[in-house]
């Protein structure tokens, strides 16, 4: 038989608001031991060296309740605390208990009772009433008369505690009985500061705007309005519900050095910051009295995305030391927050008052991982600190970690001492050699680069100057890093406005060996062609691949070519296209935006979007496609480069390819006689936000948009696809001696590893959704109309295995692409980092797999921000090494 345990729990943080439980159990624990004290029901025994008070219930007679004092300090002071605790329960416990009757018959109740009597010495019945009883107790005339009286330790009125254990009737009853509504406490707490924290939302069903008038502007003893107590609770329904009665979130007291958005942040009340910066975009950059921004505060990267997508400003200072938001979080070692707001576009090269950059304090706090980090996002490792340079002052300095430290600002490029410096060491000397060495937790990323890549970055000079020597008695030219095929010698210089062949041809390190050990070079450049008008010179050609997380390390690819041209992209192609993330990296270029707004807006995409059970919420990817590229925006308004985007379309159970485009062919007798489909827009009224969703579907990912599915089941990498519409242009565009034939080609992707594995990681997926086509309702939505026909048909299966080999075939439309610019004599690039190995055996923002999303977690969720940034630096490593490979492209675009 069971009764119920009252016992004082350990005052620990977690429980210091409750310090009080009750809870059901077997009498056997006090059969034959004495009791020490005993009134009535009550009785205190000694039990395992802890005092415990019992309650014996008058409904079942073999029961007890019991509360047990749980401080194990000396007997002495343990039993005088005991004795202390059943004085007071022995003179509060048996008139309430005839006072509520069976409205405490339970072990909740029960517990309300027991915290309130031992925290609350002054309460009277109408408390008691107002928290455990009925709206029938409360109108008895000997409770009635005391509604208004208020605890005189606290100041508590029955109607705060009523509303404090969001007994709903009873403030209803309260306040038709003639409760004082506009009362306060002895803290200056309203009834909205104790509504505030009440978990049941509907409590503003029942205190409402008339009772607000006179306190929405109320402050308690702390100079804080009910607002900051809801976002401190955690509560956004109550903070949505204040908002809506006009509470001012821009209210503080002189007492407190915070406002509710500061509140919010502390409890991390996502829906609560979100709620604050929606009534008002001010919001976001509302100051406390530290001067510190909300962003300084921000205790999540995902408190960081709401602020800034509310236009935080990410360069406030605080008061201190003139920290900017991301400065504070590099002194706080927090740093996935640091690498959101390098993400969201903060400044790397922002100082504090000293002068101190982001990486001096990271350098100076010895986080080497804050420096690769920073240097990713565009530090420079060449910046003086006082007199000298940071490698200078980190050679020179004992740090832990300094080996590690110095291995990236070397690989980055950071420089030696003059000749006549001093006090130099081996690290940073004009003749030393120790470059540092990376850290063990970097180690497996270096897989990823070649054998030769990896051992130059421990090489002496001496070392690298034979390596160098031998290269170049051996190997003539390349265009990219992947083998070519052998060709005739370099065809005539290029006209004066682009660089010559001859200026590619001399350039060291540049000539690719190919499976066989023989040197092979690129194919010759253009002949013949025209001189004077530039705009004759040739087509400049930019393809961008397919794929998810992979759109991240192509941006990097893009980045790095950009750096070196000095301007933006959409300037130095005539030609841009693109799948999948190609697809909408292409179109944001197409629109002004730099790569680094890209990136940001890419991640974005790639955080909010692949959320959830596939198939994913297509509304969440269409909204901010549109926020991004316009709701309105058509495709032929897209002034500059033309521009290509593919995606894949149904058409009577066909799969074709299909072109969404920023201009028209000019009439040919071919496409006199095609008809367009009916299902799709004209060219001239196709909208830029559906190019982008169109072609980067991802099958099983979203669903379907009308007769669209993912780009990148036929054009992963659609550099042939380019290619032919450039010839069927030139076909149908020029006349006579006006040919404009193509000048250079420039193809972006990544290289896979593992291809294997990722292929029978597909198979494996692919094989779950035609499981579920039978089982889950959900992704029979995304099956619709012609979809749906086609996908029941005898071709599922091979359609769902071509789209898991894409990758596999893209590097053969690679090898395809080269010889068709051999055969016309044109320069193919290939810029094409490697897939880090982090990426390639576990899911990704671009496959991300059923057993990972099934649970609501977002897709990356096995790739953290740190394996990210480290791929991102291997990245930045490897077309550091191909330097020489991009500035060859750059001479032929500018």
């Amino acid at each position: 038989m069971e009764g119920i345990e009252m016992f004082s729990k350990k005052k620990s943080e977690k429980d210091a608001k409750n310090e009080f439980k009750v809870k059901l159990t077997p009498l056997k624990e006090i059969s034959g031991l004495k009791a020490l004290a005993s009134a009535e029901r009550l009785s205190m025994y000694k039990v395992s060296k802890l005092f415990q008070i019992f309650l014996t219930s008058p409904e079942i007679e073999e029961n007890k309740f019991y509360f047990k004092s749980d401080t194990r300090i000396s007997q002495a002071q343990n039993e005088a605390e005991g004795k202390n605790n059943f004085k007071l329960l022995s003179e509060k416990i048996k008139p309430l208990l005839e006072l509520l009757g069976e409205e405490v018959c339970n072990v909740r109740q029960l517990q309300i009772l027991v915290e309130t009597v031992m925290s609350h010495k002054n309460f009277n019945d109408a408390h008691y009433a107002a928290m455990l009883g009925s709206p029938a107790l409360l109108d008895k005339p000997e409770i009635k008369s005391l509604v208004n009286e208020a605890d005189a330790d606290s100041g508590c009125t029955p109607l705060h505690a009523a509303i404090k254990v969001a007994k709903l009737d009873n403030v209803k009853e309260l306040l038709k009985i003639g409760a004082k509504y506009d009362a306060v406490d002895n803290n200056g707490r309203t009834i909205f500061h104790y509504a505030a924290s009440c978990k049941d939302k509907k409590i503003f069903e029942v205190l409402n705007s008339s009772h607000a008038s006179g306190l929405a502007d109320k402050l308690n003893s702390s100079g804080e309005t009910a607002l900051h107590e809801a976002c401190l609770a955690n509560l956004p329904d109550n903070v949505g519900a204040l908002l809506k009665l006009n509470f001012n979130p821009f209210l503080t007291g002189q007492d407190s050095d915070r406002y509710p958005i500061h509140c919010a942040l502390e409890s991390n009340s996502l829906r609560s910051i979100e709620l604050l910066c929606t009534s008002s975009a001010d919001q976001s950059r509302l100051k406390d009295k530290k001067n510190n921004s909300p962003l300084h505060l921000a205790p999540s990267t995902q408190a960081i995305d709401i602020l800034c997508d509310f236009e935080a400003n990410l360069e406030d200072k605080d008061f201190k030391e003139e920290d900017t938001p991301l400065l504070k979080k590099i002194r706080e070692n927090a740093f996935e927050l640091a690498a959101r707001l390098l993400i969201r576009g903060a400044n790397v090269k922002a100082s504090d008052k000293n002068g101190n950059s982001a990486l001096t304090l990271a350098v100076t706090g010895d986080r080497p991982e804050f420096v690769m980090l920073l240097i990713v996002f565009g530090a420079d490792v060449n910046e003086l600190v006082g007199n000298d340079s940071i490698r200078h002052k980190v050679a020179n300095t004992s740090l832990k970690n300094k080996d590690a430290i110095m291995y990236y600002l070397h690989q980055a490029g950071a420089g030696r001492c003059a000749r006549m410096k001093k006090d130099c060491s081996s690290m940073c000397s004009h003749k030393g050699s120790n470059n540092g060495k990376p850290p063990q937790s970097h180690l497996p990323l270096l897989k990823n680069a070649s054998v030769e890549e990896t051992l130059k970055a421990h090489l002496s000079n001496a070392e690298l100057m034979v390596l160098d020597s031998a290269r170049e008695r051996k190997m003539s030219v390349m265009v990219d890093g992947q083998p070519t095929s052998p060709t005739s010698p370099t065809s005539p210089a290029l006209p004066s406005s682009r660089k010559s062949s001859e200026s590619v041809s001399n350039d060291k390190d540049t000539a690719s060996v190919g499976s066989n050990g023989e040197v092979q070079t690129p194919p010759p450049l253009l002949n013949d062609l025209p001189h004077g008008d530039i705009s004759l010179a040739g087509h400049r050609v930019l393809i961008i691949d397919g794929g998810g997380l992979e759109g991240l390390f192509v941006i990097r690819a893009l980045q790095a070519l950009e750096n070196l041209t000095q301007q933006s992209l959409k300037n130095c192609f005539d030609w841009i296209a693109g799948t999948g993330a190609g697809a909408y990296i292409a179109l944001s270029l197409m629109q002004d935006k730099s790569l680094n707004e890209i990136l940001v807006q890419y991640w974005e995409l790639l955080n909010k979007v692949l959320v959830g059970r596939r198939p994913f919420n297509a509304s969440h990817f269409e909204k901010l496609l549109m926020k991004q590229f316009g709701e309105k925006t058509k495709l032929f308004e897209v002034q500059g480069p033309k521009t290509v985007i593919f995606s894949s379309m149904l058409d009577k159970g066909i799969l074709n390819l299909h072109k969404f485009k920023n201009y028209e062919l000019p009439a040919t007798e071919n496409s006199k006689n095609k008809k367009a489909c009916p299902s799709v827009n004209k060219p001239n009224e196709q909208l830029v936000w559906q190019a982008a969703r169109s072609s980067g579907l991802g099958f099983g990912f979203f669903d379907a948009f009308g007769s669209f599915v993912d780009g990148c089941v036929l054009a992963y990498n659609p550099t042939l696809d380019v290619l032919e519409e450039i010839t069927e242009f030139n076909f149908a565009s020029v006349k006579g001696d006006k040919f404009k034939p193509i000048h250079v080609v420039a193809s972006v992707g990544v290289k896979q590893q593992s291809q294997q594995i990722k292929h029978q990681q597909h198979e494996l997926e692919d094989q779950e959704i035609i499981n579920n086509v039978d089982s889950d309702a959900s992704t029979k939505k995304l099956l619709t109309g012609e979809v749906l026909d086609f996908l029941f048909n005898q071709r599922l299966w091979s359609f769902l295995t071509h789209y898991s080999q894409k990758q596999q075939l893209s590097m053969r439309t690679v090898e395809k692409s080269r010889a068709w610019c051999n055969d016309i004599k044109v320069p193919f690039f290939r810029i094409q980092p490697p897939y880090p190995e982090p990426f390639t055996h576990t899911s990704t923002m671009s496959q991300p797999s059923c057993s990972d999303v099934s649970n609501g977690a977002n897709c990356c969720s096995k790739v953290d921000i740190r394996t990210i940034v480290a791929a991102l630096w291997e990245t930045d490593m490897f077309l550091k090494g191909k330097s020489n490979n991009l500035e060859q492209l750059t001479g032929l675009i500018m």
